[in-house]
């Protein structure tokens, strides 16, 4: 499977309000969370799980948190990067790596799919999909 990717004129060309999944398939461990993301026009995206019957945000499962992007067309144009924090460890913090499309396919819809450590094992990794509303 490829995903386009498009060059990233500023952090803002990512702000929007998107729905996704975050996967953690660690060593001992494996887990889907259903999540909801709102980035802003600095390139900070806040995200949280929530119940995909009712939309309500969950805090149980330590999901929630937020991700700054750092640099973005790095190492190659539509690819970011950048480091998240927990809600529940906020003193850790956690690197992650971006690709991006804006205005996928000509829908109006934003797509990001991104790999970070995960939180409680970090040599093993997290991927996080999502897509505009």
């Amino acid at each position: 499977m490829a995903l386009p990717v498009d060059t990233i004129t500023s952090k803002a060309d990512m702000a929007d309000e998107y729905i996704g999944l975050v996967m953690v398939n660690g060593s001992s461990t494996s887990n889907v969370f259903t999540v909801k993301s709102t980035a802003d026009t600095s390139g900070v995206f806040s995200f949280d799980e929530i119940d995909p019957e009712t939309g309500d945000d969950i805090t149980e499962n330590n999901v929630n948190g937020d991700t700054t992007i750092i640099t973005i067309n790095s190492p190659a144009n539509g690819f970011s990067t950048g480091t998240f924090k927990l809600d529940a460890n906020p003193s850790t913090t956690l690197r992650v790596s971006c690709m991006s499309n804006q205005n996928i396919n000509g829908t109006g819809k934003n797509f990001i799919f991104c790999i970070g450590q995960d939180p409680y094992d970090v040599e093993n990794m997290i991927n996080v999909l999502l897509i505009s509303k």
